[in-house]
């Protein structure tokens, strides 16, 4: 991550504590965080920052096809957020997609759902 060179030298002197992994994280997706009540921008750069350019840009989704065990008409909205849980396997994450498309799998054995993506 980049860091503004004065806020460095003020972390440095305050002996400030490092930031966890999962803040780190945060900080990286989110572009802030907050320590010890001052609110930081950060911006993830390098391999980091791909990522997060990824995950933020839509425009970058491949459409995904539709898995041959869901037998369902997708809507246009459905089928943007089959491509990012794709697209979020594809790259070591995980993700839920939370609507009405998924109240039917979540009445099964949830290994079924998993097995589309």
């Amino acid at each position: 991550m980049v860091a503004d060179p004065k806020l460095v030298a003020r972390a440095r002197r305050r002996r400030m504590q490092p930031l966890t992994p999962m803040e780190a994280l945060s900080a990286a997706l989110t572009g802030e965080v907050e320590k010890d009540g001052d609110l930081i921008l950060c911006e993830a750069v390098s391999v980091l920052g791909d990522l997060v350019a990824r995950i933020r840009d839509p425009e970058c989704r491949v459409p995904a096809p539709q898995p041959a065990g869901l037998k369902a008409e997708l809507r246009d909205y459905q089928k943007r957020g089959l491509a990012w849980l794709a697209e979020m396997y594809e790259i070591g994450l995980g993700g839920c997609l939370a609507d009405d498309m998924c109240r039917r799998f979540l009445k099964t054995d949830p290994r079924e759902t998993l097995g589309f993506y």
